[in-house]
């Protein structure tokens, strides 16, 4: 008898779940977010908020519809579901927590404060548990295959320096889509992103070495390309932001300097030219034609 009692009293705790789950999803299509905030806010109030509700609920108070924009509030909603494994709520949380990493840089006026950037970027990673967080979160997400947080992955490897293997990273931009950025990233090892390769190849010094070995080649109208990359060395003062996901991941490099040799090949020959990187704290990087190294 106690057994009956008990089953019906969950049976009636899921039917009221999948009651309020009704009319949230009910009022969000009709746009009456401050319904589906109230309902939502009812729920998590008496313990009978569901996984979907939680996350509805944090997607208003990220977009500020039907209460006041909180990414706080939102995180706070959002992490128990994020630590139970659920992708979409992984993503969430990792949004909650960028913009909260976000409005940290901005004034009075919420527009971004130069000097507040600055001080970021100076930053080491320890002292940096935001975008860490952000980035840790997004990149489960991601590995469970959501689309969305994927998307955010590929960008993010395309456009900043990050110790991320160049075999991984090819394995992102398939899977994102980006079979060319994966034929680039294959050329060999590499910390500078694509974005930076890019970069690099504009700077007048490492523009006119290329030249002037194509010059020394006899090889002046063919348009020089890279045909492989390698480290010239270790990234010296390396500071990243670790992720801890299935195993550690050095996402971000924020702090360092390193040198690439780049092999060009046109006319059938190849020359390398080296070039140095600086990090900025951003996850981008000064590039520079490379000096000799100085023998002992």
């Amino acid at each position: 008898m106690k057994r009956i009692t008990i089953t019906a009293a969950l049976l009636a705790c899921a039917s009221g779940a999948m009651a309020s789950e009704s009319l949230i999803e009910a009022a969000v299509a009709k746009r009456d977010y401050t319904l589906a905030f109230a309902t939502a806010k009812a729920d998590l109030a008496d313990g009978s908020a569901t996984e979907y509700t939680r996350m509805v609920m944090a997607q208003l108070y990220l977009q500020g519809l039907g209460t006041d924009r909180n990414p706080r509030a939102a995180e706070q909603v959002l992490r128990p579901v994020a630590e139970r494994g659920v992708a979409e709520a992984q993503f969430l949380l990792a949004g909650a927590l960028m913009g909260l990493s976000a409005e940290q840089l901005k004034d009075q006026d919420s527009q971004l404060d130069r000097a507040k950037l600055a001080a970021q970027a100076a930053k080491p990673a320890k002292d940096r548990p935001l975008e860490r967080e952000a980035a840790e979160w997004n990149y489960k997400a991601a590995q469970q295959g959501l689309d969305r947080a994927v998307h955010i992955v590929v960008t993010e490897l395309g456009n900043l320096v990050s110790g991320v293997p160049s075999a991984e990273r090819a394995a992102w931009f398939e899977q994102g889509s980006k079979p060319e950025w994966a034929a680039a990233v294959r050329l060999g090892e590499s910390v500078a992103s694509l974005r930076q390769r890019r970069e690099a190849l504009q700077h007048p010094d490492i523009e006119a070495e290329i030249q002037r070995q194509q010059l020394a080649a006899d090889c002046p109208d063919e348009n020089a390309k890279i045909v492989a990359t390698r480290l010239d060395g270790p990234v010296e003062g390396a500071d990243y932001l670790v992720l801890q996901a299935d195993k550690p991941v050095n996402y971000t490099l924020l702090a360092g300097h390193w040198r690439e040799v780049w092999t060009f090949g046109a006319c059938g020959k190849q020359f390398p030219v080296t070039v140095a990187f600086q990090a900025d704290g951003l996850g981008g990087a000064k590039a520079s034609l490379a000096k000799p190294i100085a023998k002992q």
